[in-house]
C-alpha cells in the first residue's frame, strides 16, 4: 500500500471528523478512489440496525431503503436471506453502506441488495459529502473493493444500479455490465396543480374522464380515498394483487403475484410498514373499489409502485387515470418534487414523464462455481434480449406465455 497521504493522518480514535477534514477525506473518492476505499475501515453487520445513520443519503433509491421494506422482504421473499451489510467508515463517522446479503440457489453463493428483486433502484447508501465527490470511476472501484469483502460469495448480482459497475477487476472471473432492458421514468413537480394538470391531462382528457366518471357514478357516488387502517388496507392489497395479476396474464407479461409471495410481501409492508410512507390510495363508486394505487411517499419523492384497476366492467372507463390524476394532485398539494413512475416501457410512463435513468446490471463471478451459473444466467438473457428485439418473435412469445397461463391458472374474478 502508498504511504498514507495527509487527508488521512487523522488519529481514528480521537472526536469525529470535522466538515472541512470530512470534505478533504472524500475529496480522495475522486482523484485515487482504489485507495480511499482501502483506508476505510470495514465491518460486516448482520442486523439491519447498521443502515440507521441518517448522514446517509440515497437519492433515487430513498423509496427502497427503509428498515420495513426490508424487514418485510426477508419475512416473505428472503426467509432464506442471510444479511452482509458492509459498513465503510472513517474516524467512526460512515461514509458507505451497502446493504447486501447472501442467498443459496443452483449450488452457488450469490450476493445481491436486499431485496432487489422487488426495488426498482439498487444502491449504497451514502454519506451526502461523498456523494458529491463519486466519480464513475469510484463506482468501478468500488464493486472491485465489494467483492473482496464477501468470501462467501460466488457471484455479486448487481440488478437495477443507478450508474455503470464497469469492466470489473480483483477476484472477478468475469464482469461485463449491461444496460437493464427497460429504463426508469419519472418527472419533476412545481407550482401547484392549478396551473399544471394540463401536463398531464389536456382539455379533452379531462373532459373525457367526467363523463367516464358520470357513467361510474351510477353505481354508487365516486370518491378517492387514502385508505387507513390495517384491515382495510390489507384488503385492498389483495383486491389490487388480483386485479395486478390478471392483467399482467392476459398481457403474457412476467406475473410476480402468481406464487403468492409477492402478495404476502405487499401485505407484510402495508401491515407494518409506516402509513404517511407506503399509502394505498383508491377510487370508489359507493363502498366498491374501482382503482387502487400503492405509492412510497418520502418527503418529497413519490413513487408509483403498484396500480391496478378492476376486471369489471367499470374497468372500460379508465378508473386508473381518474385516480392517477387524484394522486397528483394530491402530489402537488403535498409539495411532492420528484414523482417518480419506476422502471418498465409502459406507455402511460413515456407519456407523463419528461425524464428517465438508465438503470445497469452485472453479474460478477467470483469463483469458478460462480462463472458456470453466470454462464446459463446469460444464456437466459440472451435468449429474453431476441425475443424482444423482434416483434413476431415477441409476439409469438407473449401468445405462447399467455396460453400456458390460463392453462396453469384459470381465470379468477375479483
Amino acid at each position: 500500500m502508498s504511504e498514507r497521504p495527509e487527508k488521512f493522518l487523522k488519529d481514528p480514535n480521537s472526536a469525529d471528523l470535522t466538515s472541512g477534514m470530512l470534505a478533504a477525506t472524500c475529496a480522495l473518492a475522486s482523484t485515487n478512489p482504489e485507495q480511499f476505499l482501502e483506508e476505510l475501515d470495514w465491518s460486516v453487520a448482520e442486523t439491519l440496525d447498521a443502515i440507521d445513520c441518517p448522514d446517509l443519503q440515497n437519492g433515487f433509491a430513498t423509496s427502497f431503503h427503509d428498515k420495513s421494506w426490508y424487514k418485510s422482504w426477508l419475512l416473505t421473499l428472503g426467509k432464506n436471506a442471510k444479511l452482509r451489510i458492509l459498513v465503510g467508515q472513517f474516524a467512526n463517522t460512515p461514509l458507505i453502506i451497502f446493504p447486501l446479503c447472501l442467498q443459496k440457489s443452483w449450488r452457488h453463493t450469490k450476493a445481491s441488495f436486499i431485496a432487489s428483486d422487488v426495488s426498482d433502484y439498487n444502491h449504497p447508501l451514502m454519506h451526502q459529502v461523498l456523494a458529491r465527490h463519486a466519480s464513475p470511476e469510484f463506482y468501478q472501484a468500488m464493486w472491485c473493493k465489494i467483492g473482496s469483502l464477501i468470501p462467501e460469495a460466488d457471484i455479486l448480482s448487481l440488478r437495477k444500479l443507478l450508474h455503470d459497475p464497469g469492466p470489473g477487476c480483483g477476484r472477478a472471473i468475469w464482469y461485463p455490465s449491461r444496460l437493464e432492458a427497460e429504463a426508469s421514468h419519472h418527472t419533476n413537480l412545481s407550482g401547484g396543480w392549478a396551473e399544471n394538470q394540463g401536463r398531464f391531462f389536456g382539455k379533452s382528457s379531462r373532459k373525457s374522464l367526467l363523463r367516464k366518471e358520470k357513467k361510474l357514478s351510477q353505481a354508487g357516488d365516486i370518491t378517492f380515498r387514502n385508505i387507513v387502517g390495517k384491515a382495510a388496507r390489507t384488503n385492498a392489497i389483495k383486491t389490487l394483487s388480483v386485479w395486478k395479476s390478471l392483467q399482467l396474464r392476459n398481457l403474457g407479461l412476467v406475473n410476480p403475484f402468481i406464487s403468492g409471495d409477492f402478495q404476502r410481501f405487499l401485505s407484510q409492508i402495508v401491515q407494518s410498514g409506516d402509513a404517511d410512507t407506503y399509502r394505498i390510495y383508491g377510487m370508489y363508486a359507493g363502498e366498491t373499489p374501482l382503482a387502487l394505487t400503492l405509492m412510497i411517499c418520502h418527503g418529497d419523492r413519490w413513487f408509483l409502485y403498484q396500480t391496478a384497476y378492476t376486471n369489471q366492467e367499470a374497468g372500460k372507463y379508465s378508473p386508473g387515470l381518474s385516480l392517477l390524476r387524484e394522486i397528483l394532485r394530491r402530489a402537488y398539494d403535498e409539495g411532492c418534487r420528484v414523482f417518480d413512475f419506476g422502471l418498465g416501457n409502459e406507455g402511460y410512463k413515456k407519456k407523463y414523464c419528461d425524464k428517465n435513468l438508465t438503470l445497469y446490471r452485472s453479474e460478477m463471478a467470483l469463483t469458478a462455481k460462480g462463472w458456470l451459473a453466470k454462464a446459463y444466467f446469460d444464456g437466459a438473457l440472451a435468449t429474453r434480449r431476441l425475443a424482444k428485439s423482434n416483434k413476431k418473435i415477441e409476439a409469438g412469445a407473449l401468445s405462447m406465455l399467455q396460453l400456458l397461463a390460463n392453462f396453469r391458472h384459470p381465470k379468477r374474478q375479483a
